[in-house]
């Protein structure tokens, strides 16, 4: 089984998240997912590359790791509050080639990019403007996981 097609199949009208903003559907986040998906392949990752995730616990966690998942990258999630001198050393030992950020957490991943050399893209889940990080997702796309 690919653990990123573990959304499909469910009605699209279901819940398929709760969160403090409201619930997010199946069909929202197929969406999301596979614009994120798309946008980590535009931005040139590939099968096999790493990405790394900050994000606390929120769709954005879920968009995030899905759909890297679904670009076939290898997700590297950080603890988010960690100190950037230890994501740094963390993600310097994995070398990803992207940086995914959750809301609040914008700031915190510039700052870890600036430290590690392999990193070229940093950008945000699906949908969403994140602390002004430049929006990866790209919108309607369609997408088959990798």
């Amino acid at each position: 089984m690919n653990v990123a097609e573990i959304i499909a199949g469910h009605d699209g009208s279901r819940s398929a998240l709760i969160a403090a903003s409201g619930p997010v559907t199946y069909a929202e986040l197929r969406s999301r997912v596979a614009s994120t998906a798309a946008g980590l392949t535009n931005a040139g990752v590939q099968p096999g590359d790493r990405v790394a995730l900050v994000a606390g616990t929120e769709p954005n966690f879920v968009v995030g790791l899905l759909g890297a998942l679904a670009a076939g990258a290898i997700v590297v999630p950080l603890n988010p509050g960690s100190p950037a001198p230890e994501a740094i050393r963390q993600l310097n030992a994995v070398g990803p080639v992207a940086l995914l950020a959750g809301a609040g957490y914008g700031d915190h991943a510039i700052a870890i990019a600036s430290g590690v050399e392999t990193i070229t893209t940093v950008g945000t889940p699906a949908g969403l403007v994140i602390d002004g990080l430049a929006e990866l997702a790209v919108a309607g796309a369609p997408f088959a996981p990798v």
